[in-house]
């Protein structure tokens, strides 16, 4: 029985499937990835929620700068935003930094990769340099009040549920 299925609303997970003197290639390994996280992603929105797991407190020292606790949070894709040592807080550096409210905004966390090791690759006759590593971190991005309230506003009348905020 040979089909063509994509996910959809009736089929969220596709899984592969393996048999002795199949074939492998870059895409099966891709796919199950996508599989995996895309099961671990759902489990996450659907039994937690997203928001703050442990530690991410703000805290700010003698001298004036900002420093972000170690810890971790699950995004409202159900991903893991995992700190692992306490940051400080770059303000020159910061996404999307807008003070409005009088000085007053909402410090995040965003999921992101970052790119550790590359290799050559010749695929066709063409030669290029591929990840061949890459790291989950988490990036910071500052949001003016108005703007994350009314963020969560619409959130809320969706249902859905955005990050706790400290």
């Amino acid at each position: 029985m040979e089909t063509s299925m994509k996910k959809t609303k009736e089929a969220p997970f596709i899984k592969n499937h393996y048999y002795p003197g199949k074939l492998l290639h870059a895409s099966d390994f891709v796919r199950e990835q996508e599989y995996g996280n895309g099961k671990l992603a759902f489990a996450n929105r659907k039994f937690h929620g997203s928001g703050i797991v442990d530690g991410l407190d703000v805290r700010t020292d003698a001298s004036g700068d900002w420093y972000v606790a170690a810890g971790s949070a699950v995004d409202a894709d159900g991903r893991f935003l995992v700190l692992p040592q306490d940051t400080k807080i770059d303000f020159e550096g910061l996404d999307g930094l807008q003070v409005e409210d009088g000085g007053i905004f909402v410090l995040g966390l965003r999921y992101a990769e970052q790119v550790l090791e590359k290799e050559r690759s010749i695929f066709e006759g063409e030669e290029t340099y591929q990840a061949v590593r890459v790291a989950e971190s988490v990036s910071f991005g500052a949001y003016p009040l108005r703007a994350w309230q009314e963020q969560k506003m619409q959130a809320g009348s969706r249902g859905d549920n955005l990050t706790a905020e400290r």
